[in-house]
């Protein structure tokens, strides 16, 4: 009774065709877990390196959220003005004139505004 139930077995398991399919599915399978288990980490690690308000920075896109990468120096009081920093456009909430994006641009009534 095993020789019968194991001949059909040997038989899948000796064909030629089959076996290429399983080791595709078996290398196919290797690779995606692998990328799957690296792609998490990579995406996280992006996420970390976005920059706060206030960062010193070289384009918008490495700042967090809507922050924007340009001179924020708000009338000579903040920062050099050869520095991008991660700050906040016109229009947004702000606690500070050096949250705010631009060279003339304050803080008032907790809103950036040009002055």
């Amino acid at each position: 009774m095993a020789g019968s139930r194991l001949e059909p077995f040997s038989r899948w398991l000796v064909t030629r065709d089959t076996r290429r399919k399983t080791l595709r599915a078996l290398a196919a399978g290797a690779l995606a877990a692998g990328l799957g288990a690296r792609g998490p980490r990579e995406s996280l690690a992006k996420k970390k390196m976005k920059k706060i308000l206030g960062a010193r920075c070289k384009k918008s896109a490495d700042c967090k959220g809507t922050l924007l990468c340009t001179p924020s120096n708000s009338q000579n009081s903040c920062y050099d003005l050869t520095e991008k920093r991660c700050c906040k456009k016109e229009g947004e909430r702000c606690d500070d004139s050096c949250e705010c994006c631009g060279i003339d641009v304050i803080c008032n009534g907790h809103y950036c505004q040009s002055a």
